[in-house]
């Protein structure tokens, strides 16, 4: 039954986004992500009417996918604070700063048995310039 559902979508020139969703298996926001993104065109008939066309589909697998790389930036360690002296400076607890470290994805630089992490993205972060 599945596998005649799939057939009947393929055989659509024109298709809707619950259909597009059945057929990449995946869900529908995840197609309204892709749209959002530029990497499916779609077209919108009404406020609740938003159909792509297959080749759109088949575009989105025929094109290779390339990871970006992300930017290696090297601090140097007089860039940077110890963390008890960010700890110091901002008077935020231990437990807080490794969490803004984790939520902003901080890089930590490590030096003996001290952790050090950049100044000017501490700094910008708590919104405070030096």
């Amino acid at each position: 039954m599945k596998t005649l559902n799939i057939e009947i979508i393929k055989a659509k020139e024109f298709l809707t986004l619950r259909d597009v969703s059945k057929l990449l298996n995946c869900s529908i926001r995840t197609i309204y992500y892709l749209i959002e993104n530029g990497k499916i065109k779609a077209v919108n008939l009404s406020q609740r009417k938003t159909l792509i066309k297959r080749s759109e589909i088949d575009i989105l697998f025929s094109k290779p996918y390339i990871e970006p790389k992300p930017e290696t930036v090297h601090y140097d360690f007089s860039d940077c604070y110890m963390l008890s002296e960010v700890r110091d400076k901002y008077g935020i607890s231990d437990g807080g700063l490794h969490q803004l470290i984790k939520r902003h994805n901080i890089p930590k630089l490590l030096k003996w048995k001290c952790t050090y992490v950049p100044k000017q993205l501490i700094d910008n972060i708590l919104n405070i310039v030096t």
